[in-house]
């Protein structure tokens, strides 16, 4: 309990999962329960162990956890409620296993099972071996391993993602990676720039990618160049739209990444000419897409710090995506974001836009930027100077945060800012996916259009359409009650007149017949106010409906004990009509895909009954 609370409240602020770190927290506090439910302790006491670390023994040394008490408290909580809403029915369900394997004479459980007590229940592996050594059984641990990787396998299957291009190759030869030349960024403040080619890279034919001499029109190729004014994809911005050419030769940009020694490679498709190493390029970003870039990166950076003021400081980025066309923004926070609290932060966004606040950065020493409040995004690597960006004068920011990315000049350009959804992506860890400018407007458009169609189909005006919803929903509340009636009337003439033409098998009287009903639930109905009719009696009805078949069966308890069973005779019936289905001997229900077969179905119900009453 120790260790998770110090987990939970270090400046990462670790939440419980199913990977990484998080999986570990997640078995030490899993262990913990427990234990301290053998132990008899309830949760409160749990969680007093933990206030005693916050409070009393490390309150002095570790100021972050008396900052994030609640925030703490609550993950564990929480986690602690998860776990024991699945403990009980997973002991039961290790019991079984375990009684399984001991009646077959086996000291060992096999990994099948034991991924199944995982993926089911969250049972760590680690606590099925720990439950099995209790009771003198071993655990298939590679038996486990397999079923986990078939699982990945699986998964990994169905979200595989085609690549852009055809290269299909993960390294770059050793000469290029181990050359520590790295390529001169000049991006923020320009969008064109004079290059010179270092390195052409092509796949060979194993695949694997070779330096060459030259690339031609339709060559799939990286590039890289000793210059360039091409963001590369990373901290979470999508790279620059672009491209690189001569008077003989022009290549689309496809995307651009950054290596370990600093070296952007742009990978790209040749449109036309021929391009050798050592020639001199122009690379040219897109300016419409840098732009849209630009303003969803700004926005989230605002975005942010709107977070922080409305619902606390403890908010702290957990993962980000800024592209042209949206821009996707993770943080921790323990509940869904309140309607009114989404509303508020998208208002205070817009109203910086509308201030007009200058953006401006600055390279400084990370002490420096450390000491003037600079936000800095936990598990990034920083160098000993940084770039900081301002929302606002530095002297008093809206925003201040450490960014490599590129920025707008001023909030006023992002245009206007829109929270399209608000979800929960892991335990304590929310997601906002918003759009700006142009993306906003066509939203916007798109509403109004809504709108406008949605008043012209109601024949109402614009403000009255929630009104007239409401009004419409009533009415249709009193048409399904009315017809409800209308139906219950309809099932009860049907079932009066049903039973006085009702056969006699051996003593039972049996109702098989098609009835005209809605659904499954007015068959239902129906069979009931028939077999209430019946001392001794079957009912098997069948009604078609959206092109199949619905069967339902019932019987009396007299019926039963003369041999009828309503799910043998529905079994049979259905698989006449290609359908299937089963019950108990009072009640069955099935369904069939050849409407064509009901008559046939009707006479294989009755068969069954005469053979089972009469045998």
């Amino acid at each position: 309990m120790r260790t998770s609370v110090m987990l939970i409240g270090d400046a990462a602020k670790l939440v419980p999962s199913n990977a990484g770190a998080g999986y570990v927290l997640r078995r030490l506090i899993r262990r913990a329960v427990r234990h301290a439910r053998t132990l008899g302790m309830s949760t409160e006491q749990i969680l007093g162990l933990a206030k005693i670390y916050i409070d009393s023994v490390y309150d002095d040394s570790y100021p972050l956890l008396a900052k994030n008490r609640a925030f703490i408290l609550d993950e564990l909580d929480k986690e602690i409620a998860r776990f024991e809403s699945t403990l009980e029915n997973g002991i039961k369900e290790f019991k079984k296993i375990l009684d399984d394997k001991k009646n077959e004479g086996k000291g060992e459980i096999d990994g099948e099972s034991a991924f199944y007590l995982y993926d089911t229940f969250g049972f760590p592996i680690e606590l099925t071996i720990e439950m099995a050594e209790e009771e003198g059984l071993t655990v298939d641990e590679d038996g486990f391993k397999k079923a986990m990787e078939k699982q990945k396998e699986t998964a990994r299957a169905a979200t595989k993602a085609k690549g852009d291009l055809a290269l299909e190759v993960n390294e770059i030869p050793e000469e290029v990676a181990k050359d520590p030349n790295a390529t001169e960024y000049d991006g923020y403040d320009n969008l064109k720039c004079d290059a010179k080619v270092i390195y052409i890279l092509k796949a060979g034919e194993d695949g694997s990618l070779n330096t060459a001499d030259s690339a031609s029109a339709g060559d799939d190729i990286i590039l890289v160049t000793d210059k360039t004014v091409l963001y590369a994809t990373m901290g979470g911005q999508i790279h620059d739209e672009g491209k690189i050419y001569t008077s003989d030769f022009e290549a689309e940009v496809v995307s651009v990444d950054k290596d370990a020694q600093g070296k952007y490679l742009h990978t790209l498709k040749v449109v036309s000419g021929t391009v050798a190493a050592g020639a001199d390029v122009t690379i040219e970003v897109d300016k419409k897409t840098r732009l849209s870039i630009a303003r969803n990166h700004t926005a989230t950076h605002i975005l942010l710090a709107s977070l922080k003021k409305i619902l606390g400081d403890q908010v702290d980025q957990a993962g980000s995506y800024v592209g042209s066309d949206r821009l996707r923004f993770d943080f921790n926070h323990s509940q869904a974001m309140t309607a009114e609290e989404i509303a508020k932060v998208e208002e205070m966004v817009n109203d910086v836009v509308l201030q007009a606040l200058p953006v401006e950065t600055k390279v400084l020493g990370i002490e420096e930027a450390k000491k003037l409040g600079a936000t800095a995004i936990f598990g990034e690597k920083y160098g000993e100077v940084v770039r900081v960006v301002a929302v606002g004068d530095f002297d008093a920011p809206f925003d201040l945060e450490f960014c490599g990315g590129t920025h707008l000049k001023n909030s006023s350009e992002i245009g206007q800012f829109r929270i399209v959804s608000e979800s929960g992506i892991a335990a304590g860890i929310r997601r906002i996916e918003a759009v700006t400018g142009a993306r906003c407007y066509e939203m916007n458009k798109a509403d109004r259009a809504l709108l406008d169609d949605a008043s012209a189909a109601l024949k109402t005006p614009k403000d009255k359409i929630v009104e007239r919803i409401d009004a419409l929903h009533a009415e249709v509340k009193t048409l399904e009650k009315e017809i409800a009636e209308i139906q219950k009337a309809k099932a009860g003439s049907f079932a009066d007149d049903a039973v006085k033409t009702a056969k006699d098998f051996g003593g039972v009287k049996a109702v098989i017949a098609e009835c005209d009903a809605a659904d499954a639930a007015a068959l239902r109905d129906t069979a009931d106010k028939i077999r209430d009719q019946l001392e001794c009696g079957v009912v098997f009805l069948a009604a078609k409906g959206d092109g199949k078949i619905l069967f339902t069966a019932m019987a009396t308890k007299t019926a039963n004990e003369k041999g009828a069973h309503c799910g043998n005779i529905i079994k049979e019936a259905a698989k006449v009509a290609g359908g299937g289905g089963g019950g108990r001997p009072d009640m069955a229900q099935a369904g069939g895909k050849d409407v064509s077969k009901l008559a046939d179905a009707l006479a294989k119900a009755e068969e069954v009954l005469a053979s089972q009453v009469n045998a």
